[in-house]
């Protein structure tokens, strides 16, 4: 596969799963979206894109780290 960058990962993810971006962890309400069983090939998707971003572009600062 060829090599991707991050803001394609981002792309897809927000094609595939719309509601992702307006989720918090702390306002988790009934009938919001989940992820299921049947988004597996969605899900694999996603992975397979986020295996081949380029090392060099994956970067975590010291505040995301501790989180």
């Amino acid at each position: 596969m060829q090599r991707v960058v991050p803001r394609q990962v981002v792309a897809v993810i927000d094609r595939l799963f719309s509601w992702a971006a307006t989720q918090t962890s702390a306002a988790k309400k009934v009938g919001e979206a989940s992820l299921e069983s049947g988004k597996s090939p969605q899900i694999a998707a996603v992975v397979d894109l986020v295996e081949n971003v380029r090392p060099e572009l994956l970067t975590v600062d010291n505040a995301q780290k501790s989180s």
